[in-house]
């Protein structure tokens, strides 16, 4: 626990030092911020930084200099979430302007809750934040039915944009219950229909990974990122399934007609195995079922250029006898 002191009147705490109690003992050993152990991932909770953040958004452009510029900035009407970087946790606060007729996001604080060190990084442009989000993942026509709700939601970056991750969930005799992961672009003009969604992260994941390939705004778009549109003639390597939520899921890896592997080159530059993921369609991959390691075989994917894993569209089996 942490061990601190006002800093004025009664607000404004400072952690000094913290407590570690030995639960099975009671001894108490307490350790400097400085010495603390590595185990220790925070040392601030999150009401602590949040009084640091409404002081840094009351005096971030004033001074007593220019007190016509104070109270500019306050966190979004979501409380803090947790990011772990590996080390420590961090307090992710979404910041907006006081406009109450403005409820979009300007930037966003990450307090280093170990360090004690809060970092303000601006948006390249203003997005909805907090509730109008919230409205955004809920009135989902799919999630509506199913009555979820956001749970937690964070901003992160996936291949390139800014994007909301919510958890849905439904209430529960305990709490609640999860229902799905959902991930929506942290853009101005995206609506609820855009809302991707999976029980299974991996696939909510992929799903939008496939749905930003195709709504990309060009006006911005990063040459190295474009998607394209890929018919691809050779033999498969290996096959395997493995169902989902009781959707089955096909996936093979492939050797080129020059019997070379088809891979991906990923940020770091190296080559990695590329993996083609197929679900089951009568009209587009009903051979897929039937595919075996030598089968040849001719696949229409999308790639994104973003993973090694790669969504078919079409799929056609050349050793399957036709019907």
């Amino acid at each position: 626990m942490g061990l601190g002191k006002y800093v004025m009147g009664w607000s404004g705490i400072e952690i000094q030092a913290m407590a570690m109690v030995d639960v099975t003992t009671g001894a108490v050993d307490v350790c400097q911020i400085s010495n603390c152990p590595a185990w220790i991932d925070r040392v601030l909770p999150d009401d602590a930084t949040d009084t640091y953040v409404d002081w840094y958004g009351l005096y971030k452009d004033a001074g007593w200099w220019n007190l016509g510029k104070v109270n500019t900035l306050m966190g979004a009407d979501d409380k803090a979430v947790p990011i772990y970087n590996g080390e420590h946790v961090a307090w992710q606060y979404i910041m907006t302007s006081r406009n109450m007729k403005d409820n979009s996001g300007v930037g966003l604080i990450l307090y280093d809750a170990r360090e004690r060190v809060g970092t303000y990084y601006t948006f390249n442009s203003p997005f909805p934040v907090g509730g109008q989000v919230r409205s955004t993942f809920e009135n989902n026509k799919t999630l509506k039915q199913s009555s979820t709700t956001v749970d937690q939601m964070i901003l992160v970056n996936i291949f390139g944009e800014n994007t909301w991750v919510a958890t849905m969930v439904t209430p529960a005799a305990n709490g609640t219950q999860y229902q799905y992961t959902a991930f929506a672009r942290a853009n101005k003009t995206t609506v609820s229909d855009d809302v991707q969604f999976d029980k299974d992260p991996k696939i909510a994941l992929r799903n939008y990974e496939m749905w930003l390939a195709t709504h990309r705004d060009t006006s911005e778009a990063d040459p190295t990122q474009e998607s394209v549109t890929v018919i691809l003639e050779g033999y498969v390597a290996s096959v395997g399934t493995t169902t989902v939520q009781g959707n089955t899921y096909h996936v093979f890896t492939m050797n080129d007609m020059d019997a070379k592997p088809v891979t991906y080159t990923d940020d770091n530059g190296a080559e990695q195995t590329r993996y083609f993921v197929g679900l089951y369609s009568p009209t587009q991959t009903i051979e897929l079922p039937l595919t075996a390691s030598g089968h040849h075989v001719l696949v229409t994917y999308l790639d994104t250029n973003l993973s090694a894993e790669v969504q078919i569209q079409a799929f056609e089996d050349l050793d399957v006898p036709p019907q």
